[in-house]
């Protein structure tokens, strides 16, 4: 297993395929669809729920709301149009298909980690088109994790007073956030240290795991998602402490050197071969797989009313409805929580493999054609996406040439 984890990126960079996408066929490799080896022991699904756990926390961090309030009022805007089309339409298609409503979700999210090496190898990393798509995309991705724990309460208790879990976060999280902050405000060198390269004690790693526990224990207490309390873990971390390049570095080494491989994995050994030739797989995949391309394809055409060409517009399209590892989470705890089956689970793991790759392609070919923006924008525009790195060196093998 840990010899797998090791060669997977070496193998997934040489081939041009997202790690993510790897690691899921390593398991698929190792399950019952391959050689067998291993089956699903309670080791490595703890393993899995802690790779999960990191995963949304990582993906709290890269929530950056000042960089979000900053930009102009004209592109949140059309960010936030482009989300809310996408959402409203992929609700009328599964009206109209029978499809479970939860599937909107799917068809509507966006895999900010798949996202941001494209834009930034075609040369729109500080252009007004990717800084909309990136927005786009961390729009999508923070109001989509939220529907899902709202979707997922309304569907085991209705509206009932159990939809008070999610207000007691929310007011645990506006707390736990205002009282750190003037506690760093009071008390700065105390906290200095946290983020100190050096430190043998590893304070800063040690505050961020017990911040993480906290938040974890509250949601589970209140009877919510245990990657709620990471995912606002993170935010709050992201918030507290912009400035923790040495503090991501490690997380970025245990969460995806370790741990979140194991929940990839663990979707792989899960994943059935044979049951791809099982109409009842394909049809719901590639139906999603044309709603999703539409669907974003259709909100993205807000691009033509606010200066863009008919290719960038495309391409927008192509690269929000890519899809990857929120998908996959998401399409995880509609399984637990029955509201999804089996048949239509593997559907949205065959999607997020397949948008992951095919998209993005398709996206880089369109954008590679068209003329880059010139350097007139001020050079502190060029590291819009660097803040955002926690998250793309692990999938970013997929568009490197």
């Amino acid at each position: 297993m840990l010899a797998g984890i090791f060669f997977i990126p070496l193998i997934a960079k040489r081939v041009g395929l997202p790690v993510v996408v790897a690691e899921i066929m390593f398991g698929v490799a190792l399950g019952d669809s391959g050689a067998q080896m291993i089956g699903n022991p309670a080791w490595l699904h703890q393993l899995a729920e802690l790779g999960l756990v990191f995963l949304m926390f990582i993906a709290g961090l890269e929530i950056d709301f000042r960089e979000i309030l900053s930009r102009s009022r004209r592109d949140a805007v059309v960010a936030l149009v482009i989300y809310v089309l996408s959402i409203g339409l992929a609700l009328i298609a599964m009206v109209l298909l029978d499809f479970p409503i939860f599937l909107a979700l799917i068809v509507s999210a966006t895999g900010v980690g798949v996202v941001i090496p494209v834009l930034r190898e075609v040369g729109h990393g500080s252009s007004r088109f990717g800084r909309l798509i990136l927005l786009s995309s961390l729009i999508s991705e923070f109001v989509t994790l939220l529907i899902v724990v709202v979707f997922k309460v309304v569907h085991k208790s209705g509206l009932s007073i159990e939809l008070l879990s999610v207000v007691v976060v929310g007011v645990f999280f506006y707390i736990a956030l205002t009282l750190l902050r003037a506690m760093i405000w009071w008390f700065p060198e105390r906290f200095r240290i946290l983020f100190e390269a050096h430190d043998p004690s590893e304070t800063g790693m040690r505050f961020s795991l017990f911040l993480l526990a906290l938040f974890v224990g509250v949601a589970v207490a209140v009877g919510l998602e245990h990657i709620v309390g990471a995912f606002l873990a993170g935010i709050t971390l992201g918030a507290l402490f912009p400035n923790r390049q040495v503090l991501d570095t490690k997380f970025l080494a245990m969460g995806f050197g370790f741990l979140i491989p194991m929940f990839f994995i663990q979707v792989g050994l899960r994943f059935n071969i044979p049951d791809l030739t099982d109409w009842a797989i394909l049809q719901p995949f590639l139906i999603l797989l044309v709603v999703s391309y539409v669907v974003r394809g259709l909100a993205s055409s807000t691009l033509l009313f606010v200066g863009f060409s008919p290719r960038e517009t495309v391409a927008g399209g192509l690269l929000v409805a890519a899809q990857l590892s929120l998908n996959i989470v998401a399409g995880t705890i509609a399984l637990k929580e029955g509201i999804i089956t089996q048949e239509l689970y593997d559907s949205i793991i065959l999607l997020a493999v397949v948008t992951s790759f095919l998209f993005p392609t398709m996206a880089k070919y369109l954008l590679l054609s068209s003329p880059v923006p010139g350097e007139s924008e001020s050079q502190a525009d060029e590291d819009d996406l660097e803040q955002f790195a926690v998250w793309s060196p692990y999938e970013e093998s997929a568009h490197e040439s």
